[in-house]
Formats: C-alpha cells, sequence, structure tokens
C-alpha cells in the first residue's frame, strides 16, 4: 500500500490591522499588523510584502517567529489606499490579504465674502465661502455669530 503523495499549500495570511475601511488624518500614525502562518515552513522564514497602490512597498522582511509583522507609518500619501500583505513561503507559494483604508486630508476655506463692505452692525450679512478638499470630499460650511 502506498502513501496519498504530500501537497504543499500556500501560506495562510491575514491583515489585522489597520480594520477595513478605516479613516486616518495624514501624517497620523498608522499601525500596521499582520498574521501569517505555514503548515510546512516556520513562521520566521516567510517572507512578507506589505504594500500600497498608492505608495508602493511600504514595508517587507520575514515574519517573526510568532508569525507576526508589524510597524508603523506616519508618511503615507492621502488618499484610499488598497493595502496588500503578502506571504510567500519558502517553496515560492504565495497568498495576501487587501484591506482599504483612506488617509484624509483637512478641507481647506478658500474665500470668504462679506457684503456689504465694509460691515456695520445695522446692516444685513451676505456671506459668500468656497472651499476645497485635496482628497476630493465634499466640503460643508457653517457659519455662526
Amino acid at each position: 500500500m502506498t502513501k496519498p503523495p504530500q501537497f504543499n499549500r500556500s501560506p495562510t495570511t491575514t491583515i489585522d490591522l489597520p480594520l477595513d475601511g478605516e479613516v486616518f488624518t495624514v501624517g497620523e500614525p498608522v499601525m500596521f499588523w499582520g498574521t501569517v502562518s505555514d503548515d510546512e515552513d516556520p513562521s520566521d522564514e516567510i517572507a512578507i510584502v506589505w504594500s500600497s497602490d498608492i505608495d508602493g512597498e511600504i514595508e517587507s522582511g520575514n515574519a517573526s517567529t510568532e508569525g507576526t509583522s508589524e510597524f508603523t507609518r506616519s508618511d503615507l500619501s492621502a488618499g484610499t489606499h488598497s493595502i496588500s500583505l503578502t506571504a510567500t513561503d519558502t517553496i515560492g507559494l504565495v497568498s495576501s490579504d487587501t484591506i482599504s483604508i483612506r488617509l484624509n486630508t483637512l478641507p481647506v476655506v478658500d474665500e470668504i465674502i462679506l457684503l456689504p463692505d465694509p460691515v456695520y452692525t445695522s446692516n444685513n450679512l451676505e456671506v459668500t465661502a468656497t472651499g476645497s478638499d485635496a482628497d476630493g470630499q465634499n466640503v460643508t460650511m457653517t457659519f455662526g455669530w
């Protein structure tokens, strides 16, 4: 009787942090944490690459002996990023996990016009304001006095 052949399987890969859909402010530290495992190879022999579709490769190396990869970045570009963690075992089998995060910039008030000019306390006041947001989000303004 012959034994059935043993097949090597791809590693498993999970992005634990950040959470899918999470929003950060540009310049804010973003913690990345992923978990990898493989039935045939020790965790610290699994090569990992973290990448962003906007900023390219953001981290690489091998997983820890516990099968984790963690780092923090505060220099990611504004926009909606597709973040991937790719794991490659010692014979080249690959798996990956992907999430989406957004790095948001604060909106800018481009112009405020008060009419009449000059304004007096007895005048009806007309305010015209325009604003913009570098990452394309809608800008809403409110006024109070």
